[in-house]
């Protein structure tokens, strides 16, 4: 030992040989202990969830937004709000189209230039893809710091990680809710090309949208439709579950000689390790599309939209965390949210508060019941953070503004959900019409108040943004009102379904199962009197601009009668003896020139000679009825009716009751003054 010391005491290099040694073998012990102490997974999302990169990184492009949005208003030849039509623009018919579009609009862009790119391409893109495959469980919107987890991950044994639990809201993507509801449609079934989704993790890769699966179709059905598909922008990746690129296409068609980012394929080898596969080394070997191994591997469809700026993280976590099951209130929190805070992120007003993933994943533990809020609203109300990127928003009166029509809509989301309740649950259904209205007329309640509500909104926005004389936006409010309405438009082709001969009908969410036959939906359910079995359906225009057309208080009138003309269909077969009876009833919308006709018809006695009588009885003599339901007076009804110059009539032959509304002002009737519907 002592000769050795002395070795090194005249040896400089050997000294600093065994120094570089001693240091090496040290850092692999600290690594190894630190793997054994800490899991890297845990260490992965901790590192996702950063708060402070996380908000930075989304107030820098909230800021480079604000900055070229203002540089282009100066420059009165662009128009940042005209969408580059592109080689595939929107169109309203397309397969599927309906309930996509109101799933892509939360992307949030970083300015005009990517705002019509987006606009014009990623629907079309995002539908083309998903019209090959109708199969697809689910894609998965993520940023970094925030990501949603579907809830059958929480189940997961291989998810034990603390932080995951308390940091991340498993919840189904507002897309996945819709696809489960519209998949299939227009696009045949078939078992043999299934996408089955395994386990949904964050990736560190911003602005990714993530499809994991696994898929069991042939070489030929996925090259022929892989080749079909058009990438307008980004890239779109088909992976193994080794990390190697099989497909790489861009808008230019397949590429070669490029590989996974180096977080991706971290997250990639993770997943892989917590998948209970065998850890392997993420490869970066190229194949091209002929040399594709298809012996039923596993695939992982990855699109990076790398020209996306920021996705909308409080669009997706509100809407998902206050949703629920419900179809009515992913509507109305959808199109809210689309109409208010796409353009609000979009400006730059909001703040993303790291705090509100938290707050909501608490509240959203401690609901009892989907079917009721139990003031939830107030609580949202005050988890929103509106700070304003620019001294001249800093308006107390805008803010006060904002958290009063936020509220507003609380109150209008408590009344819509103590009425639904009563409306679909079996138990505390009030009447048959109630049932059978209650959902179109709620519809038609929230598109007639968010659209005010948010117009009134932008008008306060646009009225204390003081721009520089001359540097007026005129083109701002303008461009809202004809989004909103395109929000309209598609949310409602979105809730009702496709029907023959360009009708739609209505799916009744009364509770019982929803039974659709083809391109048709029936709610069927056994009266509580007589336990017959009633199908009911209602036949509506696919122009939404109908009912939002209507003034609200000459609506309730309608669906009033409407209800209480079904009550009294109800009735005639309560006296009937034959229980295999079955009860037709039909409610069909007519738009003429300048009336809409509400049609009644029943397939059976229900509206005979004798039921007209008695109907017509209960009109004229309404302080006699002692009807119990929560319907609006028949007397009422028709006095709000009449003033409007509407209409009842009877028609025996074909046992169909008809009330006419007027929708417009003829033109020889311009200096009329009573109240009618406005054009949304």
């Amino acid at each position: 030992m002592r000769n050795f010391l002395d070795l090194l005491a005249g040896q400089k290099y050997l000294r600093l040989l065994l120094v570089c040694f001693l240091g090496f073998f040290l850092l692999i012990g600290f690594l190894f202990w630190k793997r054994t102490t800490q899991s890297s997974f845990t260490h992965f999302h901790r590192h996702l969830l950063r708060e402070k990169d996380a908000i930075d990184v989304t107030l820098r492009h909230f800021k480079e937004s604000v900055r070229q949005l203002r540089h282009i208003f100066h420059d009165k030849t662009k128009d940042p709000f005209t969408p580059d039509p592109g080689p595939y623009p929107l169109d309203l018919e397309a397969p599927f189209y309906q309930g996509l579009l109101t799933t892509s609009l939360p992307l949030t862009p970083a300015s005009s230039e990517i705002f019509s790119t987006f606009r014009a391409h990623a629907p079309s893109f995002i539908n083309t893809f998903l019209s090959h495959f109708p199969h697809i469980e689910g894609l998965y919107f993520f940023s970094k710091g925030f990501s949603f987890v579907s809830p059958f991950a929480q189940k997961d044994p291989t998810l034990k990680s603390d932080v995951v639990k308390k940091n991340m809201a498993y919840s189904y993507d507002l897309l996945v809710q819709l696809s489960h509801y519209f998949s299939g449609w227009s696009v045949p079934q078939a078992q043999h090309n299934a996408w089955h989704i395994r386990y949904v993790y964050p990736c560190e890769h911003n602005n990714a949208l993530i499809g994991f699966f696994s898929v069991h179709i042939g070489k030929a059905f996925l090259k022929h439709h892989l080749e079909t598909i058009h990438v307008p922008f980004g890239k779109l990746l088909l992976v193994s579950h080794h990390g190697d690129i099989l497909i790489e296409k861009t808008k230019k068609g397949f590429q070669k000689n490029s590989a996974l980012p180096r977080t991706v394929r971290r997250y990639i080898h993770k997943l892989n390790r917590h998948d209970g596969r065998a850890s392997h080394k993420v490869r970066t070997k190229r194949y091209w599309i002929d040399d594709i191994p298809f012996e039923h591997a596993p695939w992982r469809l990855i699109f990076f939209a790398n020209h996306v700026s920021v996705l909308n993280q409080n669009l997706g976590l509100l809407s998902l965390e206050f949703l629920s099951q419900d179809l009515l209130l992913i509507a109305a929190c959808a199109l809210f949210l689309l109409c208010l805070n796409a353009y609000l992120v979009h400006y730059g007003f909001i703040k993303p508060v790291r705090t509100l993933m938290n707050r909501l994943h608490q509240e959203r533990l401690n609901i009892k019941t989907h079917h009721t809020l139990k003031g939830q609203w107030s609580q949202w109300e005050n988890l929103i953070a509106v700070s304003f990127q620019e001294k001249r928003l800093r308006s107390l009166k805008l803010e006060n503004s904002l958290k009063e029509r936020l509220g507003d809509l609380g109150r209008m989301m408590d009344y819509l959900e103590k009425n639904q309740y009563q409306l679909i649950s079996q138990e505390k259904f009030v009447s048959l019409g109630g049932i059978a209205i209650g959902v179109a007329h709620e519809i038609n309640e929230l598109l007639y108040h968010t659209k005010h509500l948010t117009h009134h909104l932008l008008q306060e926005l646009h009225a204390h943004t003081k721009p520089q004389a001359g540097k007026e936006f005129p083109t701002i409010l303008h461009h809202m009102s004809q989004e909103i309405d395109k929000a309209c438009r598609i949310l409602f082709d979105v809730l009702l379904c496709p029907g023959e001969r360009g009708s739609v009908f209505v799916p009744l969410a009364i509770g019982p199962v929803l039974i659709r036959y083809g391109k048709l939906a029936y709610a069927s359910f056994l009266s509580k009197e007589n336990k017959k079995p009633v199908v009911m359906s209602m036949n509506i225009p696919k122009d939404p601009m109908i009912c939002l057309g209507i003034e609200h208080q000459l609506g309730s009138a309608m669906y009033s009668l409407i209800a209480q003309a079904l009550e009294s269909a109800l009735y005639g077969y309560k006296t009937q003896q034959d229980e295999s009876t079955v009860a037709h009833v039909s409610v069909t919308l007519v738009k003429k020139e300048y009336t809409l006709v509400i049609h009644i018809q029943d397939s059976g006695p229900a509206f005979s000679k004798q039921r007209q009588g008695a109907f017509f009885e209960k009109m004229n003599h309404p302080e006699d009825s002692t009807d119990k339901s929560d319907i609006m007076p028949i007397s009422s009804s028709i006095s709000i009716l009449q003033g409007h110059d509407g209409m009842l009539s009877f028609d025996e032959k074909d046992n169909a009751l008809s009330i006419i509304l007027p929708l417009e002002k003829k033109p020889d009737d311009a200096g009329h003054q009573d109240t009618t519907a406005t054009n949304a």
